[in-house]
Formats: C-alpha cells, structure tokens, sequence
C-alpha cells in the first residue's frame, strides 16, 4: 500500500476509535501522525512471526554526527610536556524508526491500538530534549593536563581521540536513556494493551531530573544547569 494513502487510513481509524481523545478532528489526527511518521523517519515492517504474540516492536537509530575544532596550550614539568585542550563541537543529530507489527488483521481495533502505541515510541525518541541535553553536554569540551611526547602529529592525534571518545560516551549515554524511556512506556503500557492515564503529564515528565536520575544517566550533575534552561524548557516534545 502507498505510503500516503495507509496515513491517511490511519488517521481515520484513530478517530474511529477515539484511541486519540485529544486530538479534535480527523484533521488533527492525521496531522498528528502524518508529522511523527515524517520527522522520525519511519519505516513499517509487518511480520507474520509476530501475529500469534500480537506485539509489536519500534527500533530507533539515533547517530550523533559532529564536528569539532580545537586549541591547546602546552606546558613543560620537570622535563615532561603536557597540554590543556579546548574544544568547540558542532552536533547534527538524526534519529530513525523501523516499526515492526504483526502482519494480520492490519485493519482490526487492536491492530491499530498497537501501531499508536508504537508510535508512542518514536515521539519518546524524537522528542527535543536529548538532543539539548547532548548539545549542551559537548558544546565546549576542556581537558587539563594532557602528558604528551612533544611531537606536533601525536599530540594532534591523540586530542581527536579524546575529543571522540568523549563525545561519543555523551552520545552513547543520551541514546540509553532513550532505551530505558522505551522500556518505561512500555512497563506502562503493557506493551500497549493498556493506555496511558495522563498522555501530558507521562510526556511532560519524560527526560527531567527525576526520569534522568530513574534511568541512570550517568551525567546528571553536569547537565544541571541545561535542565532549568530556556532553551531546554522550550524544547519540543512530539507526542498528540
């Protein structure tokens, strides 16, 4: 089926249903959709294998993709030479969606429950904060006291290395947190079998201190001031 006419089914179907009682109108539905499939990056995959189990599965790839320039100042201890680096990092990150579904009785109520549950997943993973939270943890980098052997070509190389490995951790942490929201939504949901009692509050809540610390992030004393941010603050969460 087309891509453009299965949306545009779906998005009937939700008011239908009313699995959507906050959306007023077929319009705002299908608006609503229409834009989670589009800026997540959708891809449906529908699975024979999953018809018995009936349960679906929403995988993202979230890949923090960078620049960065750096300086640095040398200074020499008893003969041995070290380095303070700063670095500016310039983030774009993109995220994507692979929905797997059961491949029977794609038009039945419980089907289509499934599939807004799913896309519940994917507004968790294109909702704006990680990506602020990220920023804000690799903007401006600084390492202090860096030993290095004083030849131009391995120090070079051994800031980007720091520089990479750095941010690569932040990036690794934010998708983390991404996964365990995945898992809280679904613990909440039973999978999808049963709806959320306060769509805004369980949206709203998602990635602040309390969900941050309840999920592990390991760096939540150094995003302390980026949580009470205008920018953080304002930043777009995707759910309808």
């Amino acid at each position: 089926m087309n891509t453009g006419v299965f949306l545009r089914l779906l998005a009937a179907s939700i008011v239908a249903v009313l699995v959507v009682p906050h959306a007023t109108g077929q319009n705002s539905a299908r608006s609503a959709v229409d834009e989670l499939h589009r800026l997540g990056r959708v891809s449906i995959v529908y699975e024979p294998a999953r018809d018995e189990t009936r349960k679906g599965q929403t995988n993202f790839k979230f890949n923090w993709n960078y620049t960065f320039e750096y300086q640095y100042q040398s200074r020499t201890v008893n003969g041995s030479s070290y380095i303070t680096v700063e670095a500016v990092v310039s983030m774009s990150p993109t995220v994507s969606h692979t929905i797997f579904m059961p491949n029977a009785d794609r038009n039945a109520d419980w089907s289509r429950r499934l599939l807004l549950h799913e896309y519940d997943h994917v507004a968790i993973s294109l909702d704006e904060r990680p990506i602020v939270l990220l920023r804000c943890m690799t903007q401006r980098l600084r390492f202090v006291d860096v030993p290095v052997t004083g030849v131009k070509a391995e120090t070079d190389r051994r800031i980007r290395r720091l520089i990479t490995r750095e941010v690569d951790a932040y990036g690794a942490s934010i998708a983390e947190v991404i996964r365990k929201n995945y898992e809280l939504l679904d613990a909440v949901t039973s999978h999808g079998h049963d709806l959320i009692g306060d769509r805004q509050r369980f949206f709203d809540n998602m990635y602040s201190y309390e969900n941050l610390r309840q999920c592990g992030f390991r760096y939540l004393d150094a995003v302390s001031d980026c949580l009470v941010s205008r920018e953080y603050q304002q930043a777009r969460a995707y759910y309808f």
